[in-house]
């Protein structure tokens, strides 16, 4: 989140900040977007009674908002084929593994049990399967034999934030691009 915000801040310009949505309190994206002194909304999924319920209300706050593109930040959860659908293209995500390689959890002590020689992050469109949606940008870091699953998510983490950025950029200018006549 702080390095989304602080990419955002440095490209007034290209970006404006519609809205920011949490859907737990006390997560530490939202606590440093509003340390940051911005506005946030909360839209707890446990006060719904369904799904969604739920993501209908996150689909009016954004449409209020006018949001192009939605950046998911720490939200671990799967959003329903007709959410995604409603916003195709339009909402990116960053996974730590180089997609296809290593969806789902646990990313770093798969790719370590497997022997694999590189792993790194990837920023790719969200769509109804998990972790499946196109990949807009890689960055891919090498396995030291020494690495364990938490010094090799450190040092993917490392990198995370210039490549959820990128991504952000390249995403952005596909979006603006196809809005051209």
């Amino acid at each position: 989140m702080k390095a989304l915000l602080e990419h955002i801040a440095k490209h007034p310009q290209s970006y404006e900040l519609a809205s920011l949505i949490c859907n737990r309190q006390g997560a530490g994206g939202i606590e440093i977007a509003r340390a940051a002194g911005h506005s946030t909304s909360l839209i707890d999924h446990s006060n719904f009674a369904t799904k969604e319920d739920f993501e209908a209300a996150i689909t009016k706050e954004l449409r209020q908002a006018k949001v192009d593109i939605i950046c998911l930040a720490g939200f671990m959860r799967i959003l329903s084929p007709d959410f995604v659908n409603t916003w195709a293209d339009k909402i990116i995500n960053i996974h730590p593994s180089l997609l296809p390689a290593y969806k789902g959890l646990n990313t770093h002590q798969r790719a370590i049990d497997d022997g694999a020689k590189s792993h790194g992050c990837s920023v790719h469109y969200v769509v109804a399967d998990m972790d499946a949606g196109d990949v807009i940008t890689q960055t891919p870091i090498e396995i030291d034999a020494t690495d364990t699953a938490e010094t090799l998510a450190a040092r993917v983490l490392s990198v995370e934030h210039e490549t959820y950025c990128r991504g952000l950029d390249i995403a952005a200018r596909r979006l603006i691009n196809n809005k051209k006549p």
